[in-house]
């Protein structure tokens, strides 16, 4: 029986998971605005199977929360389509 935890702090490493995993997206050449996530539910949702490490990661996150992956990829896709998130890619800028 421990001290409770402060309000703030499950939203704080929820923004800190998302971070990190628009960072890896980033690093893998992706949209530093899109999360690994997106990214994975995107190559397996145009793909039908795409790439083994795609399924692979798909999997483990499925077991985290089903269908994550499928439901990151159609949120972005609603906000790309409203106009509300830039999924370009550091190479797709102008001037690259």
């Amino acid at each position: 029986m421990g001290l409770p935890l402060p309000r703030w702090i499950p939203r704080y490493l929820g923004n800190l998971g998302v971070a990190v995993s628009q960072l890896g997206n980033a690093l893998r050449g992706g949209s530093p605005n899109e999360t690994g996530s997106s990214a994975i539910g995107r190559a397996v949702g145009e793909h039908g199977v795409g790439p083994v490490i795609a399924r692979v990661l798909d999997s483990g996150l499925d077991k985290l929360e089903p269908g994550h992956a499928e439901k990151t990829a159609a949120l972005e896709r609603e906000l790309l389509e409203k106009g509300e998130h830039r999924p370009e890619t550091v190479k797709d800028r102008p001037g690259d």
